[in-house]
Protein backbone atom coordinates (compact mmCIF):
# COMPACT_ATOMS: atom_id res chain seq x y z
CA UNK A 1 0.00 0.00 0.00
CA UNK A 2 1.59 3.28 -0.99
CA UNK A 3 1.13 6.90 0.02
CA UNK A 4 4.45 8.35 -1.06
CA UNK A 5 6.37 8.47 2.21
CA UNK A 6 5.35 7.25 5.63
CA UNK A 7 3.78 10.56 6.54
CA UNK A 8 3.01 12.46 3.37
CA UNK A 9 0.14 12.13 0.90
CA UNK A 10 1.29 12.02 -2.72
CA UNK A 11 0.27 13.94 -5.80
CA UNK A 12 -1.94 11.12 -7.06
CA UNK A 13 -5.32 12.56 -7.99
CA UNK A 14 -7.34 10.56 -5.48
CA UNK A 15 -7.00 8.31 -2.46
CA UNK A 16 -8.55 5.45 -4.43
CA UNK A 17 -5.65 5.65 -6.87
CA UNK A 18 -3.44 4.25 -4.09
CA UNK A 19 -5.59 1.12 -3.81
CA UNK A 20 -4.91 -1.17 -6.80
CA UNK A 21 -6.61 -4.59 -6.99
CA UNK A 22 -4.72 -7.14 -4.93
CA UNK A 23 -4.53 -10.89 -4.86
CA UNK A 24 -5.93 -11.69 -8.31
CA UNK A 25 -2.95 -13.89 -9.20
CA UNK A 26 -2.14 -15.15 -5.71
CA UNK A 27 -2.95 -18.65 -4.43
CA UNK A 28 -4.15 -17.21 -1.12
CA UNK A 29 -5.45 -13.96 0.31
CA UNK A 30 -2.67 -11.41 0.84
CA UNK A 31 -1.76 -9.68 4.07
CA UNK A 32 -1.23 -5.92 4.22
CA UNK A 33 1.57 -4.12 6.05
CA UNK A 34 1.21 -0.37 6.47
CA UNK A 35 3.41 2.33 8.02
CA UNK A 36 1.88 5.58 9.34
CA UNK A 37 -0.55 6.84 6.67
CA UNK A 38 -0.08 3.57 4.82
CA UNK A 39 -1.65 1.85 7.82
CA UNK A 40 -4.80 3.93 7.43
CA UNK A 41 -4.77 3.10 3.73
CA UNK A 42 -4.51 -0.60 4.59
CA UNK A 43 -7.47 -0.33 6.98
CA UNK A 44 -9.51 1.50 4.37
CA UNK A 45 -8.67 -1.11 1.74
CA UNK A 46 -9.53 -3.96 4.11
CA UNK A 47 -12.90 -2.38 4.83
CA UNK A 48 -13.69 -2.03 1.11
CA UNK A 49 -11.28 -4.32 -0.77
CA UNK A 50 -10.60 -3.89 -4.47
CA UNK A 51 -10.05 -7.53 -5.35
CA UNK A 52 -9.20 -10.11 -2.71
CA UNK A 53 -9.83 -9.15 0.90
CA UNK A 54 -6.62 -9.28 2.97
CA UNK A 55 -6.23 -12.16 5.38
CA UNK A 56 -4.50 -10.05 8.03
CA UNK A 57 -3.13 -6.59 8.72
CA UNK A 58 0.11 -5.39 10.25
CA UNK A 59 0.21 -1.70 11.16
CA UNK A 60 3.35 0.21 12.11
CA UNK A 61 2.74 3.44 14.08
CA UNK A 62 -0.67 3.73 12.43
CA UNK A 63 -2.39 7.00 11.63
CA UNK A 64 -6.01 6.47 12.65
CA UNK A 65 -7.57 9.86 11.86
CA UNK A 66 -7.04 11.39 8.46
CA UNK A 67 -8.30 14.81 9.53
CA UNK A 68 -5.69 15.20 12.27
CA UNK A 69 -2.91 13.86 10.05
CA UNK A 70 -3.80 16.27 7.25
CA UNK A 71 -3.68 19.16 9.71
CA UNK A 72 -0.22 18.09 10.88
CA UNK A 73 0.95 17.88 7.29
CA UNK A 74 -0.40 21.34 6.43
CA UNK A 75 1.38 22.78 9.45
CA UNK A 76 4.66 22.03 7.68
CA UNK A 77 3.68 24.60 5.05
CA UNK A 78 2.58 27.09 7.71
CA UNK A 79 5.93 26.66 9.48
CA UNK A 80 7.79 27.17 6.19
CA UNK A 81 5.81 30.37 5.57
CA UNK A 82 6.63 31.68 9.03
CA UNK A 83 10.33 30.97 8.56
CA UNK A 84 10.38 32.47 5.08
CA UNK A 85 8.13 35.53 5.20
CA UNK A 86 7.17 35.70 8.85
CA UNK A 87 3.48 35.45 7.85
CA UNK A 88 1.32 32.32 8.01
CA UNK A 89 -1.38 33.58 5.58
CA UNK A 90 -4.35 32.28 7.56
CA UNK A 91 -2.84 29.04 8.84
CA UNK A 92 -4.18 25.59 8.10
CA UNK A 93 -7.76 26.79 7.62
CA UNK A 94 -6.67 28.97 4.71
CA UNK A 95 -4.77 26.05 3.21
CA UNK A 96 -7.84 23.83 3.55
CA UNK A 97 -9.88 26.49 1.79
CA UNK A 98 -7.38 26.51 -1.07
CA UNK A 99 -7.69 22.75 -1.41
CA UNK A 100 -11.49 22.92 -1.21
CA UNK A 101 -11.39 25.45 -4.03
CA UNK A 102 -9.73 22.90 -6.30
CA UNK A 103 -6.10 24.07 -6.14
CA UNK A 104 -3.22 21.80 -5.27
CA UNK A 105 -0.63 22.77 -2.67
CA UNK A 106 3.10 22.26 -2.43
CA UNK A 107 3.96 21.06 1.07
CA UNK A 108 7.46 20.04 2.12
CA UNK A 109 8.38 19.15 -1.45
CA UNK A 110 5.19 17.19 -2.16
CA UNK A 111 2.20 18.16 -4.29
CA UNK A 112 -1.01 17.65 -2.34
CA UNK A 113 -3.98 17.19 -4.70
CA UNK A 114 -7.44 18.42 -3.60
CA UNK A 115 -9.05 15.02 -4.18
CA UNK A 116 -6.44 13.31 -2.03
CA UNK A 117 -6.81 15.87 0.74
CA UNK A 118 -10.61 15.64 0.69
CA UNK A 119 -10.63 11.86 0.95
CA UNK A 120 -8.04 11.88 3.72
CA UNK A 121 -9.90 14.57 5.64
CA UNK A 122 -13.01 12.37 5.83
CA UNK A 123 -11.28 9.16 6.84
CA UNK A 124 -11.54 7.92 10.43
CA UNK A 125 -10.38 4.37 11.18
CA UNK A 126 -12.84 4.00 14.05
CA UNK A 127 -15.75 4.53 11.65
CA UNK A 128 -14.64 2.07 8.99
CA UNK A 129 -16.53 -1.22 8.59
CA UNK A 130 -14.86 -4.22 10.23
CA UNK A 131 -11.69 -5.17 8.36
CA UNK A 132 -10.56 -8.69 7.61
CA UNK A 133 -11.49 -11.52 9.98
CA UNK A 134 -7.85 -12.44 10.49
CA UNK A 135 -5.30 -10.93 12.89
CA UNK A 136 -4.93 -7.17 13.14
CA UNK A 137 -1.66 -6.19 14.80
CA UNK A 138 -0.48 -2.70 15.66
CA UNK A 139 3.05 -1.81 16.69
CA UNK A 140 4.50 1.52 17.75
CA UNK A 141 7.96 2.76 18.63
CA UNK A 142 9.20 5.53 20.88
CA UNK A 143 12.27 6.45 22.86
CA UNK A 144 10.49 5.10 25.92
CA UNK A 145 7.99 2.21 25.81
CA UNK A 146 5.53 4.29 27.84
CA UNK A 147 5.56 7.00 25.18
CA UNK A 148 3.55 4.79 22.83
CA UNK A 149 1.01 3.56 25.37
CA UNK A 150 -1.69 5.81 23.94
CA UNK A 151 -1.10 4.40 20.46
CA UNK A 152 -1.32 0.84 21.74
CA UNK A 153 -4.60 1.61 23.48
CA UNK A 154 -6.06 3.14 20.31
CA UNK A 155 -4.93 0.20 18.19
CA UNK A 156 -6.41 -2.25 20.68
CA UNK A 157 -9.74 -0.40 20.70
CA UNK A 158 -9.72 -0.39 16.90
CA UNK A 159 -9.37 -4.17 16.82
CA UNK A 160 -11.76 -4.88 19.67
CA UNK A 161 -15.30 -5.74 18.69
CA UNK A 162 -14.55 -5.69 14.95
CA UNK A 163 -14.28 -9.41 14.33
CA UNK A 164 -10.50 -9.24 14.41
CA UNK A 165 -8.01 -10.95 16.67
CA UNK A 166 -6.36 -7.67 17.52
CA UNK A 167 -3.04 -7.20 19.22
CA UNK A 168 -1.13 -4.01 19.93
CA UNK A 169 2.42 -3.67 21.20
CA UNK A 170 4.77 -0.76 21.86
CA UNK A 171 8.55 -1.03 21.90
CA UNK A 172 11.44 1.35 22.54
CA UNK A 173 13.12 2.67 19.42
CA UNK A 174 13.67 5.68 17.15
CA UNK A 175 10.87 7.38 15.24
CA UNK A 176 12.56 6.35 11.99
CA UNK A 177 9.65 7.50 9.82
CA UNK A 178 10.37 11.11 10.83
CA UNK A 179 14.17 11.17 10.51
CA UNK A 180 16.33 12.29 7.61
CA UNK A 181 19.02 9.76 8.46
CA UNK A 182 18.82 5.97 8.39
CA UNK A 183 17.66 4.69 11.76
CA UNK A 184 17.38 1.09 12.90
CA UNK A 185 14.67 -0.24 15.19
CA UNK A 186 15.66 -3.80 16.16
CA UNK A 187 13.04 -4.06 18.90
CA UNK A 188 10.31 -3.14 16.42
CA UNK A 189 11.59 -5.72 13.94
CA UNK A 190 11.68 -8.40 16.64
CA UNK A 191 8.13 -7.60 17.75
CA UNK A 192 6.96 -7.64 14.14
CA UNK A 193 8.58 -11.01 13.44
CA UNK A 194 6.94 -12.44 16.55
CA UNK A 195 3.53 -11.17 15.43
CA UNK A 196 3.99 -12.59 11.94
CA UNK A 197 5.05 -15.99 13.29
CA UNK A 198 2.08 -15.99 15.64
CA UNK A 199 -0.27 -15.16 12.77
CA UNK A 200 1.19 -17.90 10.58
CA UNK A 201 0.56 -20.51 13.26
CA UNK A 202 -2.84 -19.22 14.35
Amino acid sequence: MRTGTAGAPTSRSAWTGCKPPLGAQLPQAPGLWGLRLGALLALDYAAQPVGAAPAQLLLWQPVLQGNAHLTQFLRLRVAAQMLGDGVADGGTEALRATLAGGSALEVAGYTLAPAMAGALDRLDASRLPPPCPGPLAGTGAGRRPAAGAGLAARAARLAGGRGSMGRAQCVAGPAFWATQEIAEAPALLAATCAMLQEACHA
